[in-house]
Order: structure tokens, then C-alpha cells, then sequence
């Protein structure tokens, strides 16, 4: 039954238009394209789960009357805290089926599209913001310490993709880094600076640290 339900729902999703949800789901009034392209795996995520959910009721077909036995008795000798008990454990197990479908769908769909080239699944991930890993990549040293000034939640981000250079921010978010304090500078071994434009992630500057003596 179980194995129905999501298969019909795959059907009536995969000719729906998933956009509402992509604008609900990231809160800025327009679809976000990296979590309209998750959401867009969900009717192959539901005709997997289908498909096991229909292998096991066929399996269990071999041994129906086994399992009917056993499902009865425990039916009977289960309290009514067990039974609620019984059903949230089964709506996890669902959920984490689910969760496990999802994952490795989009796993074999990223294999597919690019293949096991890392830096290709970076730049998809990334977007615009792919040309600011790539430039400081390129022009600066690994041991590199860099102040950056940006609005944008991609200081963290930066960290992970271009470790072990160090990235640093200055406690004013509204001074510019050519106006910050040179002992600042000093005091971190800064010696070049990223300012991304707001809002506009793929324009930006990078440069090195010129200290003015």
C-alpha cells in the first residue's frame, strides 16, 4: 500500500510546477536554484522508495501466511502505548528511508552529471561565487592571510574550500579595508584583502596589503 501511495505521488509530482515551494523554502520571493534542483528529486527519491516498498511486499508474499501469524499476534499483545509507540518508530524508519533515498539519488545524479572531477562539482555548487575560490586560489600563497569584507555568508565557505589560508574580518562591517587600521592588519600577518560587492557575489576586488609607512 505503502509502495502505491508514493508511486502516485511521484506521478502527480513530477508534472507539477515545484517553484512555490523553492520560493517558500528559501524566503527571498524568488526559487532558489540549488534548492529548486534538490526539490526537483523528490518524484525520483518517491519512485525508488516505491519500488523497495513494492519488492518487499512481493518478498513478503512468499511468506504470507508467516507474516500475517506474526502480525497478529503481536497485534494482540501490544498495549495502546506500544501501538503509539510502534507507529511513531515506523514513521522514523519511513523518514529515514527517505532521508537515504535522497541522498544517494542526488549522489548518482551529481556522479552522472559531473562525474568524480571535484572541481567541476565545486564550480555547480558555488555558482558566481566559484570565480572568488578560483581567483584567490590562483593568486595567492596557501599560507595566505586575508581580510574580507562582504555581507554575504560565504566567510565560513571560503574557509573549507581554500584551507590552510586564513581569512579574517574586521569588526566594523561598515569601514572599507583601506580604511582599516594598518596595526589590525599587522597584528593578523594580513597581506591582501577580498571586498565582495553586496548583494552581487561575483564582482569583487582582491588585492594585496599596501601598509603605508
Amino acid at each position: 500500500m505503502f509502495g502505491f501511495v508514493c508511486f502516485f505521488a511521484a506521478f502527480g509530482l513530477w508534472r507539477a510546477d515545484l517553484g512555490g515551494l523553492a520560493r517558500f523554502l528559501g524566503q527571498a520571493g524568488t526559487p532558489n536554484p540549488k534548492i529548486l534542483e534538490k526539490i526537483q528529486l523528490i518524484p525520483t527519491v518517491l519512485i525508488v522508495t516505491a519500488a523497495e516498498a513494492l519488492g518487499v511486499g512481493v518478498l513478503s508474499l512468499r511468506h504470507g501466511r508467516r507474516v500475517q501469524d506474526y502480525l497478529r499476534c503481536v497485534g494482540t499483545s501490544l498495549t495502546t502505548r506500544q501501538w503509539v509507540a510502534s507507529f511513531w518508530l515506523g514513521a522514523a524508519l519511513v523518514t529515514g528511508l527517505l532521508a537515504l533515498n535522497f541522498g544517494w539519488v542526488s549522489l548518482s545524479t551529481r556522479l552522472v552529471t559531473y562525474g568524480l572531477d571535484r572541481e567541476s562539482q565545486v564550480a555547480a555548487d558555488l555558482g558566481e561565487r566559484y570565480a572568488i575560490v578560483k581567483a584567490v586560489r590562483d593568486q595567492t600563497p596557501e599560507n595566505a592571510c586575508i581580510a574580507i569584507r562582504t555581507r554575504e555568508p560565504i566567510k565560513y565557505l571560503l574557509n573549507y574550500e581554500l584551507f590552510p589560508r586564513r581569512f579574517f574580518v574586521y569588526s566594523d562591517p561598515e569601514r572599507g579595508l583601506s580604511e582599516v587600521p594598518p596595526e589590525w592588519l599587522q597584528e593578523h600577518s594580513i597581506a591582501w584583502i577580498l571586498e565582495i560587492r553586496d548583494g552581487s557575489p561575483g564582482e569583487f576586488i582582491l588585492q594585496p596589503v599596501t601598509v603605508t609607512k
